[in-house]
């Protein structure tokens, strides 16, 4: 059997996490870059979560009636995932979340212009006695956030 060797000029390409890179260029300090990073690591795990235990419970019970949820979450996580390298947008993302609010406020994401004063962030996730804080959503509460933003940019 011959071996086969392929050289492709994109698998020498590194690709740098947008985020913590936005976060250093604006001044955001490292202390708010880790809350979100370990927030959006959090909210991928319990997407992962849902998805295995419907896909058990879909297996056990042999039905096939649940076949759209744990896709709903598999897919959110990889897409949350997935936006580690590549912004995805999605209300439910803990980075795209905090990039909007930049964004609001009128800070330069590039990093070409100098700022007066430091960006105000409300990170609702760190308030975790306020029930209505996004640290208490769930995996539906997730994804029903990302359809939302989903139908108003198609909407």
């Amino acid at each position: 059997m011959k071996e086969i060797k392929s050289k492709t000029s994109s698998a020498k390409k590194t690709l740098v996490p947008w985020f913590e890179t936005m976060g250093k260029q604006v001044g955001l300090s490292q202390e708010t870059i880790s809350a979100v990073l370990k927030e959006q690591r959090l909210r991928i795990r319990k997407l992962n979560y849902a998805s295995a235990y419907t896909v058990s419970n879909i297996l056990i019970q042999d039905c096939g009636g649940a076949d759209d949820m744990w896709s709903n979450y598999a897919k959110l996580a990889l897409i949350l995932e997935r936006c580690k390298y590549i912004p995805c947008g999605s209300r439910a993302c803990a980075y795209c979340s905090t990039a909007q609010q930049l964004h609001y406020q009128g800070v330069d994401v590039t990093g070409e212009y100098a700022l007066y004063q430091l960006p105000e962030l409300f990170l609702d996730f760190l308030e975790t006695n306020d029930k209505n804080s996004s640290y208490h959503w769930d995996y539906n509460k997730l994804v029903e956030r990302h359809e939302d933003a989903q139908a108003r940019s198609f909407g």
